[in-house]
């Protein structure tokens, strides 16, 4: 069933008379639920209005400047830039927002009691996800600026500089996660309505009241769900799964948003996933035996798509700029770029990777052995299966393996391999 969080058209904040507060009040509190008092300072620019202006900071992003909202909310992003503000960094930021690239630069920017700092804006448009705000991400990172000439401290600078960069990130991708959903959810919801012949103007207090206790338990069921995903208790998700009304429904629309550092041989990538299922989530925190409850719950999740974005922070080609990959990845494909990325690094981790990845892959053709998978529903099943997650997931292996050994087979059949030609024998013998 479709539900309302908040307004389609999210009001400008400092637009008094624009609608519906209750709609930045919701995007702060599930920034909150996503990052917790971690998230970087942001501020969002509405791109459809006439120059750009800020609509909405973040509590950090005030701190950050000392100011008030009334200081920047309505006006320009370049409001927060001085006169020592390098021109071509800023052109560089303006034009990336208005296109579908992410962009990165440091600007010399003043407090309002009139203190400098160097200032590490990077920001990512909503354009590429159909929405009409820019992001930008702030942090100060004037002790970075000044360490650059200490020799000793260079390594420290450029592990923070990383973390900074993966924070900054982690937050972007986050908050423009949460506000497509927020957007989405209302247009399932209009949608919704036109069917039942009704508005959400027209709701009387007893259906509003109802809504929002549906709305509060699937968000105390994502939460349960993200719990026992990241301590990767193939029982304790079983239980909720069984036992929480809307737990289910959480693990699909799940949007989890993450971003890590990763050393592949040699190299230092940073990694994004955006618009994540309960799956996505569950392999990207190696949680292998939590990820088999919900291939026994909901195993259409393996062919949902995440979006991955991929950037390599240091080049070993000199002069060579930064790369970025951007691309949607299913299960399968993100369990196998784990595998790819700890092969070097992590062996053991990396075969639990892939050995995950074929199990996803087979899933379909496998689970026709397994007598619990053809109970009805997604309850039925997992309760058929049992609480012993360790067990299953080896014999999932095991059988896996087999099929695979199976197909090989079949295809060495329908194309065998030609015998070798015998080298030719010299007149002499």
């Amino acid at each position: 069933q479709a539900k309302r969080r908040v307004v389609l058209v999210m009001p400008a904040a400092y637009d008094a008379g624009a609608g519906d507060e209750d709609a930045w009040a919701q995007l702060a509190e599930d920034v909150y639920e996503e990052l917790g008092a971690g998230a970087s300072a942001f501020l969002l620019l509405d791109m459809t209005r006439n120059g750009s202006p800020a609509v909405y900071a973040s509590s950090s992003m005030l701190d950050l400047f000392g100011c008030e909202s009334e200081d920047i909310l309505g006006r320009p992003w370049t409001a927060m830039c001085g006169d020592s503000t390098d021109m071509d960094d800023r052109r560089a930021l303006e034009a990336a927002m208005y296109s579908t690239e992410e962009c990165s630069r440091c600007l010399v920017c003043p407090t309002k009691s009139g203190e400098f700092f160097w200032n590490h804006v990077y920001l990512e448009p909503g354009a590429r996800l159909g929405l009409q705000y820019t992001c930008l991400s702030c942090v100060d990172v004037t002790h970075l600026v000044e360490a650059r000439g200490d020799t000793g401290a260079n390594m420290d600078v450029v592990e923070e500089a990383s973390r900074i960069q993966a924070l900054q990130m982690s937050t972007v991708k986050t908050v423009l996660s949460i506000l497509q959903g927020l957007v989405r959810n209302e247009q399932d919801h209009e949608q919704q309505g036109q069917i039942q012949g009704q508005t959400i103007s027209g709701e009387d207090d007893g259906e509003r009241q109802q809504r929002e206790v549906q709305e509060h338990d699937v968000a105390e069921a994502m939460s349960s769900v993200k719990a026992a995903l990241t301590n990767n208790s193939f029982e304790d998700l079983r239980r909720i799964l069984l036992d929480t009304d809307d737990a289910i429904f959480a693990s699909m629309e799940m949007r989890a948003s993450f971003s890590l550092v990763i050393h592949d041989n040699g190299v230092e990538r940073q990694v994004c996933v955006n618009q994540g299922n309960a799956l996505h989530y569950a392999i990207c925190r190696s949680a292998f035996s939590a990820a088999l409850a919900l291939l026994i719950c909901c195993p259409e999740l393996i062919g949902m798509e995440c979006h991955w974005g991929e950037e390599v922070l240091e080049s070993d080609v000199e002069n060579e700029a930064p790369s970025r990959r951007l691309r949607s990845f299913n299960a399968v494909q993100l369990a196998n770029r784990y595998g790819e990325f700890f092969e070097e690094s992590n062996t053991d981790l990396s075969q639990l990777y892939f050995s995950t990845a074929s199990i996803m892959q087979y899933f379909g053709k496998v689970s026709e052995n397994l007598a619990f998978m053809n109970s009805d529903g997604p309850k039925e099943r997992l309760q058929a299966a049992g609480s012993q997650g360790e067990t299953l997931l080896v014999e999932l292996m095991q059988l896996t393996a087999y099929q695979i050994t199976r197909d090989q087979e079949a295809e060495e059949l329908i194309y065998p391999v030609p015998p070798p030609i015998p080298y030719p024998s010299s007149r002499h013998e």
